[in-house]
């Protein structure tokens, strides 16, 4: 059997089903995120905070928020913004409004470099815990420690 110290995957993690599908042998797997609700952005938006966004999303639609879902909201907090800002709908205007965004949201900085690209906001990592999955970095945002080796299968 191959017994490996760690495994981790970009995506997969992240999506319910991960969880669904394998079961107790999610745990110890880490992934990345673009978010989780334990971050600590105090944000210039509706929410302010990833906990209050996490909150409301599961009110209103009866079951937690993906990272896809709060980077969804977080794009539409930028349009709205960049509106605000153009004060028209002309395509350019806009653009450019996208262009200059420069704060920070429930989900994190906003801000976009010559590219388009949105290099300002960090990465987060999570890990499947006793069937949870929990933030383990950043440190300063962290649920709970990584758990470090992942014991041999034949040891859960």
């Amino acid at each position: 059997a191959v017994n490996p110290m760690g495994m981790g995957f970009s995506v997969g993690p992240s999506l319910p089903d991960f969880k669904d599908t394998l079961q107790a042998d999610a745990d110890y797997i880490y992934g990345g995120a673009q978010w989780t609700r334990d971050l600590t952005f105090q944000g210039d938006d509706y929410w302010k905070t990833p906990a209050a966004y996490y909150d409301a999303f599961s009110k209103r639609w009866g079951n937690a928020p993906s990272y896809q879902s709060a980077m969804a909201t977080a794009c539409g907090l930028v349009f709205e913004k960049a509106l605000e800002k153009a004060g028209t709908l002309d395509p350019k205007a806009v653009r450019d409004a996208i262009a200059a965004t420069d704060f920070v949201s429930f989900a994190g900085h906003m801000k976009f470099d010559e590219r388009g690209i949105n290099t300002f906001k960090p990465m987060v990592v999570e890990q499947w815990q006793k069937g949870t999955k929990v933030t383990v970095w950043p440190a300063d945002s962290a649920a709970n420690k990584p758990q470090w080796p992942m014991p041999a299968w034949d040891k859960r």
